[in-house]
């Protein structure tokens, strides 16, 4: 499953750079740097997400040394830059490509959307694929 969730992964940053490419060739000139961001937090939170031991959230409590409450936190706070980022790019895909009538081609928006949901979906895959006993070393 790793594998394939690293191909996942590859998939989505070759569609985003796909379109960056056309959008440059066919001189629409759509794509601004902003819009580089979404993917880069989605990156950057598949990372955090897997940083993550299972063996750390065991346990039904928050512990007494505070140790699965920060790991909970993190968690928690990898999940919601990876949902922000979504959101983000589909905002930016709506308000930059999808509603403007002067925009030539909205691949690059569609190119933006499909990045982050499948990017998503590559860190849940390689999150959920691994079990408790193959956490000696998280990535």
């Amino acid at each position: 499953m790793a594998y394939a969730s690293g191909g996942l992964f590859a998939i989505a940053w070759w569609i985003w750079i796909d379109a960056a490419t056309v959008d440059a060739h066919l001189e629409w000139n759509t794509i601004q740097p902003g819009h580089y961001f979404p993917g880069v937090f989605a990156t950057i939170a598949l990372i955090m997400v897997n940083l993550v031991s299972w063996t750390d959230l065991d346990g039904f409590g928050f512990g007494d040394d505070g140790s699965q409450k920060r790991t909970r936190f993190w968690l928690f706070g990898s999940f919601s830059i990876m949902f922000g980022a979504l959101f983000a790019a589909v905002w930016l895909g709506i308000d930059h490509w999808f509603m403007k009538k002067d925009v030539p081609n909205s691949w690059p928006g569609i190119a933006l959307i499909l990045e982050n949901v499948i990017i998503m979906c590559s860190a849940l895959m390689y999150r959920f694929a691994k079990t408790p006993g193959d956490d000696y070393m998280s990535l």
